[in-house]
């Protein structure tokens, strides 16, 4: 995913949060050649300083994100954005509940979206 993809997201794209990660969403952001769902994650430093952490946080997003994927809309960008009260997550099931929950529940907003622009 290429720098003024996410800047484009993080800008028009739709917002939705859940209490550890905000998640901005656009249909087609430009790119007509892509096919597939892509996601970028961004866990800076104000998340946590240890690096080790940042890139935990980082895996956790990007595990949920893939299990998810199948069902998610072609040609859709997704951002994801680490809260600072991440850190109060204790394992990987609490974010996969929060993460998964707002996923299906904004599932057919995107596909509706996706439709009405192709």
């Amino acid at each position: 995913m290429k720098k003024n993809d996410i800047k484009q997201t993080l800008k028009k794209g739709l917002v939705s949060n859940t209490p550890y990660v905000k998640i901005c969403a656009l249909v087609n952001p430009g790119s007509v050649d892509q096919q597939s769902t892509q996601a970028a994650f961004i866990v800076s430093k104000k998340v946590h300083l240890s690096a080790v952490k940042r890139h935990k946080y980082q895996r956790w997003m990007r595990e949920i994100i893939m299990q998810q994927k199948e069902s998610l809309p072609d040609n859709l960008t997704l951002v994801l954005i680490a809260k600072p009260s991440i850190r109060e997550i204790k394992d990987f099931a609490q974010l996969q509940k929060s993460l998964s929950s707002l996923l299906i529940s904004q599932k057919a907003l995107w596909k509706s979206l996706s439709k009405n622009k192709l």
